[in-house]
């Protein structure tokens, strides 16, 4: 099949643009669609092309001709809703390709996307259960009963089955096709840090259950790791940048995974930059396993200080 995956462009502006008039701010960090080139990962017997719409924010009509899909797969997080409605529109008016959206919002609020323009919408981690869609869709089966994907129902309740999310949904053996948007590589940026920047999951999830986190209903609670030959094999595949931005909601959360990992890129010879997401309490308990990983390469750890006091935090 033919199948079209849309980042969505960008939306708005960024808090600290519209609060101090920071236009730079959004020069931090302009990031790779991860999640889209992960599932392309797991799609390797189709035709599977990428639309990045904050690179070629103009790019959707020409895409939409020059591939005529039979499937157009969208992502969105919270902000880029409106955004991905309003392109599953502009599809639904050009092609007869069935539309999905998955991603975040998708995740937290599924209703949203209960909307005639929308066929279908998946929850969670999309990279095994998208594939079930496609083949069901290919071999014109009945999609009820994928977990973690329901057809939507305009004005009724949708249905979804539930997915018991595992290592069978990372699918180690499938790496991200960063093939895909690989004429964009000069735009996906980290700066202050290293310039050109690179997008590896080593692990997804969270176990931890704080009121204000969307993270942990992508993986059903759970926390889920890959295998480390995967994630240096992943690291391998984008040698010509000077950053590596583990995109993990907590990349700590098995310290033992962690050391096993931070060895591995030792013993490997790693000399790239690496930004990773930490949660402040693991830096307190295990400062040695930050000393390792500052000889890993190790160079930022981006730390959410939800609040200032205990009793808050509690």
């Amino acid at each position: 099949m033919k199948i079209l995956l849309v980042n969505p462009p960008r939306c708005g502006r960024s808090i600290p643009e519209e609060r101090y008039g920071v236009a730079a701010f959004k020069l931090i960090l302009r990031g790779e669609p991860m999640a889209l080139e992960a599932l392309a990962g797991n799609l390797w017997d189709h035709e599977v092309r990428i639309l990045d719409l904050k690179v070629t924010p103009d790019g959707l009509d020409a895409a939409l001709s020059d591939m005529d899909p039979d499937v157009v797969g969208i992502t969105a997080v919270t902000c880029e809703a409106n955004a991905a409605r309003r392109i599953a529109g502009q599809i639904r008016a050009r092609t007869k390709a069935a539309v999905a959206v998955g991603g975040q919002h998708a995740t937290c609020d599924p209703d949203f996307f209960n909307v005639p323009e929308i066929d279908y919408v998946a929850l969670g981690l999309g990279k095994a259960s998208f594939r079930e869609l496609i083949t069901a869709l290919e071999r014109k089966e009945e999609t009820d009963a994928i977990p973690g994907v329901a057809r939507t129902r305009p004005g009724r309740e949708m249905t979804f089955t539930p997915r018991q999310y595992g290592p069978a949904d990372l699918v180690d053996d499938r790496p991200p096709r960063y093939d895909l948007v690989a004429e964009n590589r000069d735009h996906y940026v980290m700066s202050g840090v290293g310039g050109r920047t690179g997008f590896v999951v080593s692990a997804l999830g969270c176990t931890h259950k704080c009121l204000f986190c969307a993270i942990p209903p992508m993986t059903g609670g759970r926390y889920l790791t890959h295998s480390v030959e995967s994630v240096l094999r992943d690291i391998d595949l984008l040698p010509d940048v000077p950053t590596i931005r583990l995109v993990d909601a907590n990349t700590y959360g098995d310290t033992d995974y962690a050391r096993r990992l931070g060895r591995a890129l030792i013993d490997a010879g790693f000399s790239r930059k690496i930004v990773a997401d930490v949660r402040a309490d693991t830096v307190v308990r295990d400062p040695e396993l930050f000393r390792l990983w500052k000889d890993a390469g190790l160079a930022v750890a981006v730390i959410g200080f939800e609040a200032v006091s205990d009793a808050h935090l509690r």
